[in-house]
């Protein structure tokens, strides 16, 4: 990372990616939220 010069900066940058990268795989699942409870297949907790 030739921009970020503190490694404070690295650290809040690679928790920002790694929050970014699982908040759209949590949207992302909203979308089949439906079909996933109405499948029979998929067993429930």
């Amino acid at each position: 990372s030739g921009f970020n010069s503190c490694p404070e900066s690295e650290l809040t940058a690679d928790l920002l990616s790694i929050i970014h990268v699982f908040s759209c795989r949590v949207h992302g699942l909203r979308k089949y939220g439906k079909k996933i409870k109405e499948d029979s297949s998929v067993p429930k907790l």
